[in-house]
Parts: structure tokens; C-alpha cells; sequence
């Protein structure tokens, strides 16, 4: 059952408390970045247009204790960082199945070559300044 399906019937069989859930397109494989060349704001997108837009629609409680961050692979890892980077505005994170991944694992990496390149620039200390610093 889809996600947003299977929450509709959670709260209107009241099993989980009433909850606004947005889900976010990530920019293709941002990982939830600014990329170094600031063509893609994903987290600026997030943070500055997003949330507060969604505030302004919608009756939410509008404080980190009542948001959090959700993504599964890529966006799994990225929520975490949006949570840890941004802890004034998330309370919780919940990554599915997060790509747990550092900069030698995603400049290496095949699958998608413009994560490494477009995102972060080929620029190991962008991609570690970006996140890794954030765990020190």
C-alpha cells in the first residue's frame, strides 16, 4: 500500500495522531545539497522556501519538536544531515534504507557521475565541509 494511503488510514483510524507529510523532490541525486556551483538549492530550497510555505498553508505547529525529516537511499542519508545541520528546525530524522556513503565511496562510485561532479564539485572538502564536519 502507498505511503500516503497507508497514513490516511492510520489517522482516520486513529492508530497515529493527525500529521501533515510533504514529500520532496531532492533535485535528482542531491543527497539533499546545495550544489558547489549553487545551480541546484535543494537544503536552501528546503529550509528558506518550503517550510515556511507550507507553515503559511497549512495548520502545523510550526517548531522543530513537531517536524522532522524523512527520505529513503540518497534522501535517506540527506534527511539525516538536514536534521543534524539544521537542528533548530528537526526534532527527528527518518532515513529508509540511507546510502551511508563518504566522499571515497560517491567520487568512485558509477552510477550516477554527476553527484560527485555537478553536486559537489569534485571537491572532497565541499562534500565533507558539507556534512562530515557536522559529525566531528
Amino acid at each position: 500500500m502507498p505511503l500516503a494511503s497507508t497514513l490516511q488510514s492510520s489517522i482516520c483510524s486513529k492508530a497515529v495522531d493527525p500529521m501533515i507529510m510533504v514529500f520532496v523532490n531532492g533535485h535528482g541525486n542531491s543527497f539533499y545539497a546545495d550544489s558547489k556551483n549553487s545551480s541546484i538549492r535543494c537544503e536552501t530550497s528546503i529550509v528558506n522556501e518550503l517550510i515556511p510555505h507550507v507553515d503559511s498553508l497549512f495548520r502545523t505547529i510550526p517548531d522543530r519538536k513537531h517536524r522532522a525529516t524523512h527520505g529513503i537511499s540518497m534522501g535517506g542519508f540527506g534527511s539525516m544531515m538536514m536534521a543534524f545541520k539544521h537542528y533548530d528546525l528537526f526534532s527527528q530524522a527518518v532515513p529508509d534504507i540511507a546510502a551511508i556513503i563518504n566522499w571515497a565511496r560517491i567520487s568512485t562510485q558509477q552510477h550516477d557521475r554527476s553527484i560527485p561532479t555537478d553536486i559537489f564539485g569534485s571537491d572532497s572538502n565541499y562534500f565533507n565541509n558539507n556534512y562530515y564536519r557536522l559529525l566531528s
